[in-house]
């Protein structure tokens, strides 16, 4: 799949690689995910893009309704997924109703990756960790544009 190619439900990926591993984000991790998300966002500049990353580090540092986690493989960050539970979230923020609760944020896979079950391996292993801590609900926002049509 290239990058921004549209989604086919028909073409399938691969099972996981066996030696994946899903861990939370750790501060060595920081360039692989300053790396990723450039990728996913090449009109931003790169030092909005640390910044910002080195913020979402500390907040999983010191915030336990915040998560980053990422999916290793043989030592490289191949990609990584973020949630939040609404009530870490100042009231400024919440602009529409909703129901309080965990919330999904986008994956992202290295595009060298994709169509390697990566995607789906995160997914599962975010539902996992967010079951084993009792959570019952997840919450997840879908831009309309993304749909094939």
């Amino acid at each position: 799949m290239k990058q921004d190619e549209p989604f086919d439900p028909i073409t399938k990926s691969k099972a996981p690689p066996s030696n994946l591993k899903f861990r939370i984000v750790d501060r060595n991790d920081r360039d692989a995910i300053i790396t990723l998300m450039a990728i996913r966002n090449p009109l931003d500049k790169l030092s909005q893009i640390s910044e910002k990353t080195v913020k979402e580090l500390n907040l999983v540092e010191i915030d336990p309704t915040y998560r980053l986690y990422v999916a290793e493989l043989d030592g490289k960050v191949v990609g990584f997924c973020r949630y939040y539970h609404s009530s870490g979230l100042a009231e400024a923020k919440k602009v529409y109703p909703a129901p309080e609760g965990w919330y999904g944020m986008g994956i992202m896979v290295d595009p060298t990756m994709r169509r390697q079950g990566i995607a789906r391996f995160i997914s599962l292993n975010r539902l996992k960790v967010l079951k084993e801590s009792g959570a019952t609900e997840f919450y997840s926002i879908v831009d309309a544009k993304l749909l094939p049509i």
